[in-house]
């Protein structure tokens, strides 16, 4: 008798479904024991979503960490290249304030496969790996150390511990206050009395450096003066002078956890430019290794304010 080798081949199969829609709104049915997942990592302990459960996308990230993705337990999935609302009722999805396209699919009938689809239909790796320090050594941040008291003595003290307690070097990360004000790429004097000898020191014990930044412009400052002038903020879209409405743009001021400041507007290549060389100046000057770049949150680029080139809440991010 032969033996015969019977090899299995399973195929995932990607469907497209169209939903009702009307405008930029569309109801989705939910299939008997299906279960839907996904849009917001700080809502995981509310998945699978539950009948009254709502999320606007538009302006709100929680925290960046969201994505107009919707993954089914039937391998189904619902995917938009901008943000969007939706509500889970008892039997559907209503999706809401949707600006893309719309692409409801099907692949397998399990979450994972809904997922590799979507990955890598419209978001796939891009084979680029971070340095692999991040992963393999432990990364410090002076935050919990010493909150908004940042100094040269205190970090010193907190990088030589570590290396004392007989904990590897990694990664150390100088984070907010180190500044004179926001905006401004200098150690502040009162605090720093050689960050040169400081990074020097920390490079010594091993550490790679990284310092905290963020988008804002502390009004009324020299640097806020001189950005304003050549347009590099985000302007608001009140004119307080109709005569001369070009002239008459103030720069938004946003209210955020640190006060009160100006956003810079990186649709403007020119404001991408002066923030790098920023970025640059700290690397050359005192041998920054990285930046933490924080507080991009959508929320902070107010709706309707004016920038160089059109872009939502979302696209500032």
């Amino acid at each position: 008798m032969r033996n015969r080798i019977i090899v299995a081949v399973l195929l995932l199969t990607t469907l497209t479904y169209h939903p009702h829609a009307q405008g930029n709104r569309s109801t989705i049915k939910i299939l008997a024991g299906e279960r839907w997942y996904g849009s917001t990592v700080v809502n995981g302990s509310l998945m699978p979503f539950a009948a009254g459960y709502e999320f606007d996308m538009n302006g709100d990230v929680k925290g960046n960490q969201a994505a107009p993705l919707l993954l089914s337990t039937s391998g189904r999935y619902i995917w938009s290249h901008d943000p969007f609302a939706f509500k889970i009722t008892a039997t559907d999805i209503q999706i809401s304030k949707v600006k893309d396209s719309l692409s409801v699919m099907t692949a397998g009938t399990t979450l994972a496969s809904a997922f590799k689809d979507a990955s890598t239909r419209f978001f796939p790796s891009a084979g680029k790996m971070p340095d692999q320090l991040l992963f393999a050594q432990p990364q410090y941040n002076t935050w919990i150390e010493l909150v908004y008291n940042q100094n040269q003595d205190d970090i010193l003290k907190y990088a030589h511990d570590i290396i004392n307690n007989g904990f590897p070097p990694g990664v150390i990360m100088i984070d907010d206050n180190w500044a004179p004000y926001y905006g401004k790429f200098e150690f502040r004097k009162d605090r720093f009395s050689d960050p040169k000898k400081m990074m020097d020191e920390l490079h010594a014990l091993g550490f790679k450096v990284m310092i905290w930044v963020c988008p804002f412009i502390s009004p009324d400052s020299e640097v806020f003066r001189s950005l304003r002038e050549k347009k590099l903020l985000l302007l608001s879209a009140e004119i307080k002078n109709p005569n001369t409405p070009q002239q008459s743009q103030e720069p938004v001021i946003v209210n955020w956890w640190n006060g009160n400041s100006a956003v810079m507007d990186f649709t403007n290549p020119e404001a991408v430019a002066w923030y790098s060389a920023q970025l640059k100046y700290m690397h050359t000057q005192y041998g920054v290794d990285g930046f933490k770049l924080d507080a991009g949150d959508p929320e902070f680029y107010p709706a309707g304010s004016v920038s160089f080139k059109p872009a939502s809440q979302n696209d500032h991010t």
